[in-house]
């Protein structure tokens, strides 16, 4: 295994499916209702957005919509393959998108706290 500073976004959400694959579900079903609520309510999501900010409030709601595609098409393999999870959701800018998304997550909804840890370790800057 690599160490910690090595991994890439996408090594991070193969090991976090592989460890805690019971965790998986709940998370897209979060993330599909974010996207959803996203694309419903942009006012809501939109109000505190920043015009400083690195993109527009309309390309991170285009990230959702592609986010929720993703989660459409390939429900049961992002379930059952870390690597299918890890490759469709964190490859690229939807990376971003879908990080911030287990971040949310983590902080609003996750009951699991091994799990709670485990994207703190990964994902959260010193």
């Amino acid at each position: 295994m690599k160490a910690l500073e090595k991994l890439t976004d996408m090594d991070k959400a193969k090991l976090l499916h592989d460890l805690f694959p019971n965790e998986i579900k709940p998370l897209l079903d979060y993330i599909s209702r974010y996207c959803e609520d996203l694309k419903f309510n942009p006012d809501k999501h939109s109000k505190g957005w920043s015009n400083r900010a690195i993109m527009t409030f309309e390309y991170w709601q285009g990230l959702g919509e592609q986010v929720e595609e993703t989660i459409t098409l390939h429900y049961m393999g992002l379930l059952k393959f870390s690597g299918t999870f890890s490759a469709e959701l964190f490859y690229g800018i939807k990376g971003a998108f879908v990080i911030q998304c287990l971040l949310r997550w983590a902080r609003t909804e996750c009951k699991n706290k091994k799990f709670k840890l485990a994207i703190a370790l990964l994902y959260l800057e010193n």
